[in-house]
């Protein structure tokens, strides 16, 4: 969900730069604003499948890393508990 509203979001504000300033002041800047917020995604999501927070930097190997960072992002999250903590699928919301 995080990934789709961000897409959502930066399509609007590219539309909007082109009208109002020609060029990607607000899609930059939307850009920086959620630039750690969307690290931590990816780090949890990299919980969620029993891996450690380390393995983001993958995506620094040209080409072959981000193929491999998306395809852990695909995985299932481990059932039951992980190293670290709850499956958040198998929690009961009260």
């Amino acid at each position: 969900m995080f990934v789709s509203f961000n897409v959502l979001i930066t399509f609007a504000l590219g539309f909007l730069n082109d009208l109002i300033f020609g060029g990607q002041v607000l899609s930059g800047l939307y850009v920086i604003a959620v630039l750690v917020p969307g690290l931590a995604v990816v780090v949890c999501r990299l919980r969620d499948i029993g891996k450690g927070g380390g393995w983001i930097f993958i995506a620094l190997v040209p080409l072959i890393g981000a193929i491999r960072l998306l395809v852990l992002m695909c995985i299932d999250s481990e059932p039951g508990e992980s190293r670290f903590g709850a499956n958040p699928k198998e929690e009961e919301t009260a």
